[in-house]
């Protein structure tokens, strides 16, 4: 949401400034390093729901700073505001790394869970999940952007600046006549427009990773200890197992 979006909001709010747009997305995923750096140990000292819980709670505290940061601090406050939507960002980016870690673990661990259950391995088939699941995100990221571009006016104003690029691209526009021409354009974009796209790029992951979230805690019973016990269990049927086969 914040690549579509996200994109946009910026451009709208502070100006058609390509450098701002990279850096307040390069440094939210500078914060995946240390996050999967350090996983490891920090997996050792805390449990898959306390660390889920602690993602969610980043995820959704930093949407919410920036929600509140974008709607209450005024578009006169230039780069204050800026890193302050910065700040909430950073939240969120290493909320999202630690719950993707997270469910890479849970998906794994279902590898042994079906050899519990039935008896097979299924590993290429249950892996082949998370891929088909990112695809079917980027899917559903992409028609919902598509949808709040359309509904919200939005879309008007962004093939606006795409022409305009095109135009510069074939050389009717010089540089400086370009930035121009889309400063122009940004000027005459109602404010209730970047609220919106503000309110829709924090508010629709709240409320779908809270969801996810809910399903995560009724549905998916594989806890550390859970998972030990399988763990022994296939060990002694494959055990029993290859004793008969001696």
């Amino acid at each position: 949401m914040n690549g579509g979006l996200g994109a946009n909001y910026i451009y709208f709010e502070f100006g058609y400034n390509g450098l701002l747009y990279t850096l307040f997305f390069s440094l939210g995923a500078v914060v995946s390093g240390p996050i999967f750096i350090f996983f490891t140990r920090v997996s050792k000292r805390f449990t898959r729901n306390q660390l889920m819980r602690a993602s969610i709670i980043g995820i959704v505290g930093g949407n919410l700073l920036m929600l509140l940061f974008g709607l209450l601090v005024p578009s006169s406050a230039g780069m204050f505001k800026f890193v302050l939507l910065m700040v909430g960002n950073l939240f969120a980016f290493a909320g999202q790394n630690t719950y993707y870690l997270v469910s890479m673990i849970c998906i794994a661990n279902t590898v042994e869970y079906n050899e519990w259950k039935t008896g097979a391995r299924a590993e290429g088939i249950i892996f082949s999940v998370r891929p088909f699941l990112t695809k079917l995100g980027f899917a559903a990221i992409q028609l919902m952007t598509l949808v709040i571009f359309l509904l919200s006016g939005v879309r008007l104003y962004s093939n606006q600046i795409a022409e305009v690029e095109n135009m510069a691209n074939k050389g009717l526009f010089t540089e400086e006549g370009k930035t121009a021409a889309i400063e122009e354009i940004l000027k005459n974009i109602p404010g209730n427009k970047n609220a919106i796209l503000l309110i829709c790029m924090t508010v629709i992951p709240i409320v779908i990773l809270i969801a996810s979230y809910y399903f995560y805690h009724k549905k998916y019973i594989i806890t550390e200890e859970k998972y030990d016990q399988i763990l022994a269990e296939i060990n002694e049927r494959n055990s029993a197992a290859t004793a008969i086969k001696e």
